[in-house]
C-alpha cells in the first residue's frame, strides 16, 4: 500500500509533497534574508549581525536535509563529521570555525544570487530553446559549443 510520503519509483520523502513549496518559500526567504544581512556585515560593519546569520545558515541546512536529495544529506553529514575533527586536530579551531563561517556567507551570497536568477533564465525560450539544441549535439560538438558560446558570452559583456 502505497503512503502520500512516497512517489512512485523514487526515495521515500519525509514530508507530504505539498509541503515542498512552503519549504522551498522559507528557504528562498532565507536565502535572500542571510544574503541581506551578510551585504549589512560587510558593507556597514553591523558585527552583531554575525550569529543571527550563523542561525539562519543552521536552519536553512536543517531545512535542506528534510527536503533535499540523499546526496545533500551525505555532504550535510560529511560537513558535521568536520566540525568535531576540525576541534580534535587544529590548534586554534575557534579561529578556524570563524573564518569558515565568514567564507560560508560569501558562499552563501554567491548561492543567491545565482538561484535568483535561475528563475528568469528557466522561463526564457530562447534560452530554453538554445538549451535543447545543445543537448541534442553528440558530446564533443556539445563540449565545443559549450566553450565557444561561454567565450562569446564573455567577450561580447566585456564589449558593453
Amino acid at each position: 500500500m502505497a503512503t502520500p510520503f512516497a512517489n512512485a519509483g523514487g526515495p521515500v520523502r519525509l514530508f507530504p509533497q505539498a509541503w515542498d513549496a512552503r519549504i522551498a518559500t522559507v528557504k528562498g526567504v532565507l536565502l535572500i534574508t542571510m544574503a541581506i544581512a551578510s551585504g549589512c556585515q560587510g558593507i556597514f560593519g553591523m558585527t552583531w549581525l554575525k550569529f543571527p546569520i550563523l542561525a539562519g545558515m543552521i536552519l536553512y541546512s536543517f531545512l535542506i536535509a528534510v527536503a533535499g536529495t540523499r546526496v545533500v544529506r551525505i555532504f550535510l553529514l560529511l560537513g558535521l563529521i568536520c566540525i568535531p575533527l576540525t576541534f580534535s586536530y587544529v590548534d586554534d579551531a575557534w579561529k578556524v570555525m570563524d573564518v569558515g563561517s565568514i567564507r560560508a556567507q560569501l558562499f552563501l551570497s554567491f548561492f543567491t544570487a545565482i538561484m535568483v536568477l535561475r528563475e528568469p533564465a528557466f522561463r526564457s525560450p530562447l534560452l530554453q530553446e538554445a538549451g535543447k539544441i545543445i543537448v541534442r549535439q553528440t558530446q564533443r560538438c556539445r563540449v565545443l559549443l559549450l566553450l565557444l558560446s561561454s567565450h562569446l558570452y564573455h567577450f561580447h559583456s566585456h564589449r558593453r
